[in-house]
């Protein structure tokens, strides 16, 4: 369990100059967490998985979206 105040996540959360990638699958982050990395990041914030066994990709396949273009 991490402190409340101060933690290092609020912080990363806060500082314009980094980006987040966050795995939105409902198990590796609550989704109230998720919601708020969202709103923190804006368009910094990028979505992955680590269902490369479900997807039926091979082993080291990676995709990137990009929702700039």
């Amino acid at each position: 369990m991490l402190p409340r105040h101060p933690n290092y996540l609020w912080e990363q959360l806060a500082e314009d100059r980094l980006h987040a990638c966050l795995i939105g699958d409902g198990f590796h982050l609550p989704d109230a967490f998720l919601k708020v990395a969202l709103r923190a990041k804006g368009e910094k914030a990028m979505l992955v998985s680590d269902a490369v066994s479900l997807s039926a990709c091979r082993r080291g396949f990676t995709i990137c979206i990009s929702a700039g273009g």
